[in-house]
């Protein structure tokens, strides 16, 4: 009788041990996944802001060359103004 007392509490004892090391093995594997994650997110982060950046770049150069337009614009019509009036001055029968 004290042989299967021992033999129930040592198969009881190893059971428990079985259940420990699966959830270990679980736990494990799920602070792995949740690494994981960490991971993702930081690399998502890093490329969010990249992608930040470069849409900050475009719209700086799109500025630029919205600028570049209006100025090159109103030169041309400086231009063109400055080439009238030289001509009526010239040619003062035009108008």
């Amino acid at each position: 009788m004290k042989l299967q007392e021992e033999l129930s509490k040592l198969s009881l004892a190893f059971q428990l041990e079985q259940e420990k090391i699966s959830q270990d093995v679980y736990l494990d594997s799920l602070f792995r996944r949740v690494e994981l994650l960490e991971n993702s997110l930081q690399n998502m982060e890093v490329k969010h802001f990249q992608l930040q950046e470069k849409v900050q770049n475009n719209l700086n150069l799109s500025q630029e060359w919205r600028e570049f337009f209006y100025m090159s614009i109103w030169s041309l019509g400086l231009a063109i103004i400055t080439y009238v009036l030289n001509l009526s001055i010239d040619n003062s029968n035009i108008f």
